[in-house]
């Protein structure tokens, strides 16, 4: 089953004049109760706050990104999410 959440928009930890703008999806193994979802969306916005723009350039950044987004996905699912799918990531 795949879930969109509802678009992130906040700054990085630095520099702290940066925004990112991460609109994701999550597939699940078996439906979940809607409250999941909104619960991976508040922990995924808080690590992205914790983000500085040098961890996450080039492609190498994005996939390590991407691995941290699952794992905590992962956890706050207890196993559930299967994956993270990035629809949109743009830094301004």
């Amino acid at each position: 089953t795949e879930v969109l959440l509802a678009p992130i928009t906040t700054n990085l930890a630095a520099p702290t004049t940066t925004w990112v703008r991460l609109e994701a999806a999550i597939v699940l193994d078996e439906p979940q109760p809607p409250t999941l979802a909104d619960d991976i969306h508040q922990d995924l916005l808080a690590f992205l706050r914790t983000v500085r723009l040098h961890q996450v350039e080039g492609a190498s950044g994005f996939q390590h990104l991407k691995a941290d987004l699952e794992e905590r996905a992962r956890i706050r699912s207890g196993g559930h999410v299967k994956q993270v799918l990035i629809r949109t990531l743009i830094f301004e």
